[in-house]
């Protein structure tokens, strides 16, 4: 699918997503680019590697659907689109 056209928010569920590497982190990142991206789901272990990497202040991340739908209705924050 071609989001490229897309200028609105995107939800990533990650429930299943059981390994990460740079390929999908660098995936997650460039996405993120000119859009809001929120996370949910995802493991402790991803959310590890999110914090590590410094990607979590990009990629917010959240418990559940309910809080990630919420934080993607609010505006979004000064310097994001």
């Amino acid at each position: 699918m071609d989001l490229s056209g897309s200028h609105g928010p995107l939800l990533f569920d990650l429930h299943e997503v059981g390994f990460c590497d740079s390929s999908l982190l660098n995936h997650l990142l460039l996405t993120d680019r000119g859009r809001q991206v929120a996370l949910f789901g995802a493991s402790a272990t991803l959310r590890r590697l999110l914090e590590v990497t410094g990607a979590a202040s990009i990629l917010p991340s959240y418990a559940d659907l309910g809080a990630a739908l919420t934080a993607l209705s609010l505006p979004p924050s000064s310097g994001r689109p």
